[in-house]
């Protein structure tokens, strides 16, 4: 029975919490897809690592909404990356799909994400959805 109660207490001490740190909508021209390679930074680097990606490069021209409720958050960005090979927490994979087929060079979409600190699992680790991409 006590160590039943000792996972209970652990489960607890483990419930997710997201917290908002920046809030960020822009109007922005998409310049184009970049190539990341891996780093070599883990003993699993380069095969099994998943750290090279490919992402979807946005200039921003304007930012129509900018929040920061607290101390801690990305601030204004000249560049939003957003990346289209790896599934990002909370993000829609519909944003992924649309950035990997529909995006024109040039042309102007209203980009927005979300910096947010998440506590899961024990692991606090800073995110970054995209929450929208569309154009204008």
């Amino acid at each position: 029975m006590a160590q039943y109660q000792d996972e209970v207490i652990l489960m607890a001490q483990y419930q997710d919490e997201v917290t908002l740190l920046a809030r960020h909508e822009t109007i922005a021209e998409f310049e184009g897809i970049q190539h990341i390679p891996c780093r070599f930074r883990t003993a699993e680097c380069p095969d099994r690592c998943n750290h090279a990606t490919d992402v979807a490069i946005f200039k921003v021209l304007e930012y129509t909404k900018y929040e920061k409720p607290g101390e801690y958050g990305d601030p204004k960005q000249e560049k939003i990356r957003v990346d289209i090979k790896k599934q990002i927490f909370n993000q829609d994979p519909k944003i992924q799909e649309f950035c990997k087929s529909h995006l024109e060079v040039g042309k102007k979409y209203r980009v927005c994400y979300d910096h947010l600190y998440v506590k899961q699992n024990g692991m606090n680790r800073p995110e970054r959805p995209t929450t929208e991409v569309t154009p204008l």
